[in-house]
């Protein structure tokens, strides 16, 4: 019988073999959410943003031009009503961002019980993922005309881990928040 090689120093950036090369796995996950919880908190959501930014941007529309029924106008858009639309975009991502970002949940996600998780541990999402989920999803949802967003949706019917392109391009997943699992960003 041979004796096992005698141990080396570590060669620079070298991880020594009783230390993880990353950090640690979050809390155990229980398992992706349904199709139903995800686009339940994303109707929620949406009635909760529609509210919102209508109360930020109605009062910058141009109403008499909109209701004057002589006007042979076709669709264009006066600067207040320009300005409404950035305002609008501007929320959505910064809800989504900022929700993902600090509770790993949306409003209507915690409504449903489900969270967003790093796709490779469980753990918190950190910032990157999250600015890249936000910003994916309002170009997808707002800025595309819905078409993305449905496209993006649709997404969760064929994939193996339920993920949107969202969740695909941030490394993210829709998991179960079930009461007794750990949640990871009791700590932000």
């Amino acid at each position: 019988m041979s004796e096992p090689p005698p141990p080396h120093d570590p060669v620079p950036g070298e991880q020594p073999d009783d230390q993880p090369s990353r950090p640690p796995a979050g809390p155990p996950v229980a398992g992706p959410a349904s199709l139903g919880r995800r686009l339940g908190a994303g109707l929620i959501d949406v009635l909760l943003l529609s509210v919102v930014t209508s109360v930020v941007s109605l009062p910058l529309v141009d109403w008499d031009r909109v209701l004057d029924p002589d006007s042979e106008e076709t669709v264009t858009y006066s600067a207040g009503e320009g300005i409404a639309n950035l305002i609008a975009v501007a929320l959505v991502f910064l809800y989504f961002w900022f929700m993902t970002w600090k509770y790993g949940q949306t409003l209507g996600k915690k409504a449903l019980g489900i969270r967003v998780v790093r796709e490779e541990d469980g753990g918190t999402v950190d910032n990157s993922q999250a600015l890249s989920r936000a910003g994916l999803y309002a170009v997808l949802v707002v800025i595309c005309c819905c078409v993305g967003g449905i496209v993006d949706v649709a997404w969760i019917l064929w994939d193996p881990r339920r993920q949107a392109m969202h969740d695909k391009v941030a490394r993210t997943v829709v998991v179960r928040a079930r009461p007794g699992t750990p949640d990871p960003y009791v700590s932000r």
